[in-house]
C-alpha cells in the first residue's frame, strides 16, 4: 500500500477530553498488562488468537529478570532462588543462609527456620511445584496428586516435582535445605536465572531443571561456560594481539580466610568472632594473585553474614570512661603589675573497657553512641559564680575501643588589676568537666 494512503497516528487533547486518530489497517500485536515500581514489564499477552499470555519476575532491587514463564498469568506463579530480598512472589517465614553448595548463586533456605507460602492461587487450576532439596524424600504438600517425581539429582542435591490440585495457597514446611523452588500452572513453562550484580549471569536454569554455569575471571569478564555437571563447555581467553594464549592456563586459588564478629545480637550483647573459610581450588585464574583476589572477593561479601547466621551472642556489659592524657599548660605573669594567668589542657578520650575495673579495653563489632556531659564552673568578680552544662553525643564506631574529643580546656585562672578602683585585684577562674553518662542498654559509665 502506498505510504500516502496510511493515517498518520495521532492524539489531540483539547481540554479534558482527547481525540485518537489511527490508520484502520492497524492492528494490535501485543497487550502490556503489569509492570514493576522499576517500569519493567512483568505481564503480557500477544493479540493472536488463541492469545499467548508472559509473565516476568524480577530480582536483586527489580534491576534483573530472574524468571520468564510462558501461558501463565503473574499471579499464578512464584520463583525463588534466595538470592535477593525480592522473593518472587513466596513469603519466607526466615532469612536465607549463605551456602556455596547451594544449587545455583550463593543463598539456599533452611526449612527447620520456619515455613514458605504462595497464596492467591485458584483452585481451578492444576500446578507443578518443584524444589531441590538435600533431603532423600520429598515433603507432604497439600494437594499434592499422586507421588512426587524426582526430576534429577546430583552433588547431594535430589529436585522433586508435585503435580498441586484444589488449593488456593500452598505452604512448605519440615526441615532440609531447599533451592530453586518454582511454582507454575501445568501447561506453562518456566526458565529462570541468577546473577552477580555488576558483573553478569551466574546460572540460567531452563525449563527441565538443566542449569547452565557462567564463571568469571578476577577483571569480571566471562571465563567458563559450565554444564549440569559444571563440566566447562567454552572457555574465554584474553590477550593481545599476536599474543600466544591458552584459555586452559589457569592456577588454583590458595586456602584464605577472614575472621568477623557477628553484629547482629542486639544492645548488651556481644557476638562471637567466626571464621569465613575459601578452601584452596575453588577459584581459577592466570595468575595466583587473580585466583586469590576471586577468593578474598567472596571472603569480603559473604563473611560478614555468614558471621551473623553462625555465630553465638553472649550478655556482655560494656563499660566507658574518660581518660585524660598529655597533660599541657601555659602561664604569665607581670612583675611590674602583679597580674597572672595560667591554663591547664589535656587530651581528652573515650575508653571503652569489658570489665569494670577498666583495664581490658573492648573493641566494639557495632557503632554505639557514647553521651558525655560537659560542664563548666565560671567565677568572675562581677557575676560571681556560674555553672552550666550540656549533652553531646559522640560516635565511636564498629572495630574501635576509643574515641579522641581533642586537646581540651580544663581549667583556667587569671589574676587582674581592678579597672575601676585602680588599686587592688580581681580575680577570674575556669573549671570544665567530662563525664560519660549511662545508657545501660549500650554501656555503663565508669
Amino acid at each position: 500500500m502506498p505510504d500516502n494512503e496510511y493515517v498518520l497516528y495521532k492524539v489531540v487533547y483539547n481540554g479534558n477530553a482527547e481525540t485518537e486518530t489511527s490508520d484502520s489497517h492497524l492492528k494490535p500485536f501485543r497487550y502490556f498488562s503489569k509492570y514493576n515500581l522499576n517500569v519493567n514489564l512483568t505481564e503480557e499477552q500477544t493479540s493472536t488468537v488463541p492469545a499467548k499470555l508472559y509473565s516476568y519476575i524480577y530480582g536483586y532491587n527489580n534491576n534483573h529478570q530472574i524468571a520468564a514463564i510462558e501461558n501463565a498469568k503473574l499471579d499464578d506463579v512464584a520463583y525463588t532462588s534466595f538470592e535477593s530480598a525480592e522473593y518472587g512472589n513466596w513469603t519466607l517465614s526466615a532469612s536465607p543462609v549463605f551456602d556455596l553448595s547451594s544449587v545455583t548463586g550463593t543463598r539456599l533456605y533452611d526449612l527447620a527456620k520456619g515455613s514458605i507460602t504462595k497464596s492467591n492461587l485458584t483452585p481451578s487450576t492444576s500446578y507443578y511445584f518443584t524444589y531441590w532439596t538435600k533431603n532423600t524424600v520429598s515433603y507432604a504438600i497439600s494437594g499434592t496428586q499422586g507421588t512426587p517425581t524426582l526430576l534429577a539429582a546430583r552433588n547431594g542435591w535430589n529436585c522433586y516435582q508435585h503435580l498441586l490440585t484444589g488449593i488456593n495457597a500452598l505452604t512448605l514446611a519440615g526441615n532440609g535445605y531447599i533451592d530453586e523452588l518454582r511454582l507454575y500452572p501445568v501447561g506453562a513453562k518456566m526458565t529462570t536465572a541468577t546473577y552477580e550484580p555488576l558483573i553478569g549471569m551466574t546460572s540460567k536454569n531452563d525449563d527441565n531443571n538443566q542449569v547452565t554455569y557462567y564463571n568469571y575471571d578476577e577483571f569480571n569478564r566471562l571465563q567458563y561456560i559450565r554444564d549440569n555437571g559444571k563440566n566447562i563447555i567454552q572457555a574465554y581467553c584474553y590477550n593481545f594481539n599476536g599474543e600466544a594464549g591458552n584459555c586452559f592456563t589457569t592456577v588454583s586459588n590458595q586456602a584464605q580466610s577472614g575472621s568477623f564478629n557477628r553484629n547482629n545480637c542486639g544492645k548488651g550483647v556481644r557476638g562471637s568472632s567466626v571464621t569465613y573459610t575459601v578452601p584452596a581450588g575453588r577459584y581459577v585464574a592466570s595468575t595466583q594473585q587473580g585466583a586469590n583476589g576471586l577468593a578474598q572477593i567472596e571472603i569480603d561479601q559473604n563473611g560478614q553474614n555468614y558471621a551473623n547466621a553462625n555465630g553465638t551472642c553472649s550478655s556482655l556489659t560494656l563499660y566507658a570512661k574518660i581518660e585524660y592524657s598529655n597533660y599541657t599548660g601555659d602561664s604569665w605573669s607581670d612583675p611590674n603589675t602583679g597580674e597572672q594567668a595560667s591554663s591547664s589542657l589535656a587530651d581528652v578520650t573515650i575508653k571503652l573497657y569489658s570489665d569494670a575495673a577498666g583495664s581490658v579495653p573492648f573493641v566494639l563489632d557495632r557503632t554505639i553512641t557514647v553521651i558525655v556531659t560537659e560542664g563548666s564552673t565560671q567565677t568572675t568578680a562581677y557575676n560571681g559564680t556560674v555553672t552550666g552544662s550540656s549533652n553531646t553525643n559522640y560516635t565511636i564506631s564498629a572495630g574501635q575501643s576509643s574515641l579522641s574529643l581533642g586537646h581540651r580546656l580544663l581549667s583556667s585562672y587569671g589574676q587582674y588589676l581592678d579597672p575601676y578602683s585602680g588599686s587592688g585585684f580581681i580575680y577570674e577562674s575556669s573549671d570544665y568537666t567530662y563525664n560519660v553518662v549511662d545508657n545501660n542498654d549500650e554501656y555503663v559509665s565508669l
